[in-house]
């Protein structure tokens, strides 16, 4: 009896021992296998930028489930030893999958452009679409009637070009909307690399141009004569006229008017820009010649030292009319070879701008009768429907 209970003893710690070099085996399989899908999963980075913290402990989990299923675990103590060694792999691979997407989540907030639709940025951009209208109003009269002096409006410029360079900037993080080919639908771009490298493409070397500082020039000591030459680098700052029609392209959507009418719009305000700015020139061109005897300005008896309010009413008096071409003004027709050059053009523009405004007013008014109709026929419809029903209600 003895002996037996020795050999059962015996027999039971060999099992023992065979039993947990088994499990042994089985947790160092375990480990090398887990390691190795975590390895796999930390080298795979576009799998996780692309899964959701939900889909990676599904995965997670499946590949627990197969480790379990590739070693046949038995039941009783090994079942609980090898579960508890698996719910130890699992939090371990959890807890390095999200770390890896919470760090791809702040990598990504740092790497994703500003939305163009964004609250502040429509604010930036009206900010910006004032100082463009500033510019294009002071611009010229300072090119033509202006000081040569570093003043008050000097100071302002430079603090409006201080504001363009930081919308350089901000046009280098900012989203951009690109064209489908195939479907022509616009899809928003908010890659940050995509929309820095669109905008050095685009816009970036005119914005760059129209902002560098060129009023520091009026701090150099030469000549009154060169200082009056000196005024022609300003009009590198009309240069940001293209950036108010891109913004307001932009709020087309917000502002619920037709396209057909912002065209008109816009043609209608370029029109009185350049006849402001030919204004501007013309005064500009005579005062470069020392207001020669035959000049137009002469002839209307201003001189420098004219009011500039009075300089400037003479000045848009003759553009106009050169534009509109009902004349040449009030002194008749030009008498030097400037004079003729800048009539020439005006003429031209003009014109230009006669055609198309008579073009797009005549279609934005077929367009209005054409919608008018439709509505009138529709209602007619209705109608006609409407008392055809109440009818046959009166018959029933």
């Amino acid at each position: 009896m003895v002996l037996g209970r020795k050999k059962t003893s015996e027999a039971k710690k060999n099992d023992d021992i065979e039993m947990a070099k088994k499990d042994n085996g089985t947790r160092r399989s375990l480990d090398i296998e887990s390691q190795d899908s975590m390895a796999s999963m930390g080298r795979n980075n576009s799998s996780v930028d692309s899964l959701t913290p939900s889909d990676m402990q599904m995965q997670i989990f499946d590949q627990i489930e197969q480790i379990e299923r590739s070693h046949n675990f038995g039941s009783g103590r090994d079942h609980r030893r090898s579960s508890n060694k698996s719910v130890s792999i699992i939090e371990k691979m959890l807890n390095k999958t999200e770390d890896t997407v919470e760090f791809r989540r702040t990598d990504n907030i740092f790497r994703q452009a500003i939305d163009p639709r964004n609250t502040s940025r429509l604010r930036w951009d009206f900010v910006i679409v004032l100082a463009v209208l500033y510019n294009c109003l002071v611009i010229p009269m300072r090119i033509g009637f202006g000081d040569d002096k570093f003043g008050p409006l000097s100071a302002i410029d430079l603090l409006i070009d201080l504001m363009f360079m930081s919308d350089i900037f901000v046009n280098f993080v900012t989203g951009y909307f690109r064209t489908i080919k195939d479907t022509g639908e616009q899809q928003l771009v908010l890659s940050q690399p995509a929309a820095a490298l669109h905008y050095a493409r685009s816009w970036f070397f005119f914005d760059m141009i129209a902002s560098l500082p060129v009023d520091f020039m009026l701090l150099l000591k030469v000549s009154p004569k060169v200082l009056l030459y000196m005024r022609f680098p300003r009009m590198l700052r009309l240069m940001r006229l293209p950036r108010l029609f891109r913004y307001m392209n932009r709020w087309e959507e917000y502002i619920g008017l037709s396209k057909q009418v912002l065209r008109l719009c816009k043609t209608i305000f370029l029109l009185f820009v350049f006849a402001h700015f030919s204004a501007c020139i013309q005064f500009f061109a005579s005062q470069l010649q020392d207001f020669p005897a035959d000049s137009w300005v002469t002839k209307v008896g201003i001189h420098e030292n004219t009011p500039k309010i009075e300089q400037y009413a003479f000045s848009i008096f003759t553009a106009l009319s050169h534009m509109l071409c009902i004349g040449y003004g009030p002194t008749g027709g030009p008498r030097n070879i400037t004079e003729v050059w800048l009539i020439t053009v005006s003429m031209c523009i003009g014109a230009s701008f006669y055609i198309i405004l008579v073009g797009m007013i005549s279609s934005t008014l077929t367009m209005t009768d054409t919608d008018t109709k439709e509505k009138r026929e529709r209602s007619g419809r209705a109608m006609s429907i409407s008392s055809r029903m109440s009818f046959s209600g009166d018959i029933v």
